[in-house]
């Protein structure tokens, strides 16, 4: 005769003790419905996870959209949309920078639109500078303002307050000893500045309508025509 056990495989074993112990323990199978969603969502996580075995394309879709970087700009620079020099812009500073060039001490150098880094902040790029030769035979991309003796704007239409106030406020303090400011609105106008180092402020030491007449930073005698651009 078959035992009573075996006829009725689905009845969970009794007895003292057993009622405490966990099913998988006590015999038989329980289902266990909460748990098991449980898992199958720990499983899900832990797929969700887990990178895209190699031959499997990830079309991007479970990847939130990459964040764009703004670009990086240095102030004093530029940025791409302005407009661009004007052509009168550019040959007064074409002919100024050459004619100081022949005549400025041989410990110096003139350049043009070379980087001025005044602070870790904050950059400008003079339209011509003179700078001490030393420097400017490492060919930088910029300089540093205790190698810079002059510094050279030409105003333009856009930048008006730019290069008539912040500029020469921020070379001032950065202690570049001469400044020159160079107008067109109504022909060509130097006004040449020198610094003040106890007040940190630039001095005007002269106005000049007909030319560049200056006994510093050195001997200077440029007629105005030497950096009047060509005209019909």
């Amino acid at each position: 005769m078959r035992s009573l056990r075996s006829l009725m495989p689905n009845i969970l074993p009794c007895g003292p003790g057993v009622r405490d112990r966990p099913p998988s323990l006590a015999g038989g199978t329980v289902s266990m419905g909460r748990t098991t969603h449980r898992k199958g969502l720990a499983n899900d996580r832990r797929a969700a996870r887990r990178p895209a075995a190699a031959g499997r394309v990830d079309d991007g879709r479970s990847r939130p959209p990459a964040r764009r970087r703004p670009p990086l700009r240095t102030p004093g620079r530029k940025p791409h949309d302005v407009a661009s020099p004007t052509r009168l812009h550019q040959s007064i500073a074409l002919l100024l920078g050459s004619a100081l060039q022949e005549s400025c001490p041989a410990d110096l150098d003139v350049t043009q639109g070379v980087e001025v880094r005044l602070s870790r902040t904050r950059a400008f790029i003079p339209d011509v500078l003179v700078t001490e030769l030393d420097a400017a035979s490492r060919n930088p991309s910029h300089y540093r303002p205790n190698e810079v003796m002059l510094v050279v704007e030409i105003v333009s239409e856009g930048s008006r307050s730019i290069d008539r106030v912040l500029k020469p406020a921020l070379y001032a303090e950065a202690d570049i000893p001469y400044f020159w400011r160079i107008e067109t609105e109504a022909g060509i106008v130097v006004h040449a500045h020198k610094l003040d180092p106890s007040k940190r402020i630039y001095v005007e030491k002269a106005r000049m309508t007909d030319g560049i007449l200056l006994p510093e930073p050195w001997e200077i005698d440029i007629p105005l025509s030497r950096i009047t651009p060509r005209s019909r």
